[in-house]
């Protein structure tokens, strides 16, 4: 026994060193174990909306991504406005509302400076084609000559017709939504329901877009309310000309709707009468 005590206390490590050593390294762990965050840690999770290593946090529960690509989770605070924020704000999808479209943006070649002070034309007589719409099948002078009749916003709902010896109809009738799709008047950018025709609201139309590819959405399964006004151009009429009603200025084009959507046209001013022109999407 006395041999065994003689070795303990000459050690070079004493006793009293590695037991204060251990307790030091206890208690350190103890601490860490407790709920203390590293410094450098990529998540922190903040039960009181607070700020974690440049993270964002506020009233609401939102999770949110920082500048620093660090996320915070928090339990009561709000939805971070940095980064990919994601929240319930804003209506359907997340997204905020936006402004109703020129049309002239579907125009494939530059617009010209649109006439903005003054009156806005309107549509002259007709110079060729008959005042009242014609009967299929009827016989027509002009072969070839093109007229158009209704005064519907959305010109899949104008009625064509085209001499061929006789009058023929082209196109079908058009979609005509239901009241409760159309009941009110959309925001632009939120989300809709799907294509189910074209809602009319004055002069203004309103559509949800198929995503397809002449019309992606994004996200990708997601259409969104698209709205387009009547051309700013006061040259323009405020609705779509019919083909083949008088005109002016000549050689003035105006854009209506979205022509590749079926809802629009482009109208050409020659030689006195209103014409349609070709859809870039047709070529």
């Amino acid at each position: 026994m006395a041999r065994l005590e003689y070795s303990l206390v000459s050690s070079s490590w004493p006793v009293w060193l590695l037991l204060l050593t251990a307790c030091g390294a206890t208690e350190s762990n103890a601490t860490s174990d407790a709920g203390g965050a590293e410094p450098n840690s990529a998540t922190a999770d903040d039960g009181a909306g607070g700020t974690g290593n440049g993270s964002t946090s506020g009233g609401g529960g939102d999770a949110s991504t920082s500048l620093a690509s660090t996320t915070s989770t928090s339990g009561s605070g709000g939805t971070g406005t940095l980064g990919a924020s994601s929240n319930g704000s804003g209506g359907a999808g997340g997204t905020e509302p936006t402004e109703p479209l020129d049309p002239s943006i579907f125009d494939p070649l530059d617009p010209t400076e649109p006439r903005t002070d003054g009156d806005r034309v309107t549509p002259g007589p007709r110079a060729d084609c008959p005042d009242r719409e014609p009967t299929a099948g009827a016989d027509c002078d002009g072969e070839g000559l093109t007229c158009t009749y209704g005064a519907a916003a959305n010109w899949a709902c104008r009625r064509k017709y085209v001499c061929e010896s006789e009058w023929v109809r082209y196109g079908a009738d058009c979609v005509v939504p239901s009241d409760a799709y159309c009941s009110d008047e959309p925001a632009p950018g939120l989300a809709c329901p799907g294509p189910q025709g074209t809602c009319e609201f004055d002069s203004m139309i309103c559509y949800c877009p198929s995503c397809d590819r002449s019309e992606p959405c994004t996200p990708p399964d997601q259409p969104r309310w698209i709205c387009i006004t009547p051309p700013a151009d006061l040259d323009c009429p405020l609705l779509p000309p019919n083909v083949g009603e008088g005109c002016s200025p000549q050689a003035h084009r105006c854009v209506y709707g979205n022509p590749c959507a079926g809802n629009g046209v482009i109208v050409f001013c020659r030689e006195g009468v209103w014409e349609e022109e070709p859809k870039a999407c047709d070529e």
